[in-house]
């Protein structure tokens, strides 16, 4: 085989679509948060307050404080007005980074 043949081979090759990983897979939707029950709702605005009662202590701003954790400011606003039922993993992240464990902040409230 000659070199033009492999040239002329190789331009008129269509490039293979990316694919993932696992083919068929659904795009992944956006869900809304689901709605705090009636019943948690004091709860969840309990944990809110005492958050932004320990960032207004700690002097810091929402924008800094989710910047250093990696946390959307749309979720610290949902998490702190106790519109969502949080993540713990968020939620605890805010409170280690207050210098609590988590024992000693729910005990607190």
């Amino acid at each position: 085989m000659d070199n033009n043949y492999l040239y002329i081979k190789f331009l008129s090759m269509k490039p293979k679509p990316a694919s993932n990983t696992e083919p068929n897979q659904p795009e992944k939707l956006y869900q809304p948060p689901k709605a705090i029950a009636p019943e948690d709702k004091a709860f969840m605005l309990t944990i809110g307050q005492r958050l932004l009662d320990l960032q207004r202590q700690a002097g810091i701003s929402t924008v800094e404080l989710c910047r250093r954790l990696s946390i959307s400011r749309y979720t610290y606003l949902l998490i702190s007005t106790g519109r969502v039922y949080w993540n713990s993993e968020k939620v605890l992240k805010l409170i280690k980074y207050y210098g609590l464990d988590a024992t000693s902040f729910f005990k607190s409230l």
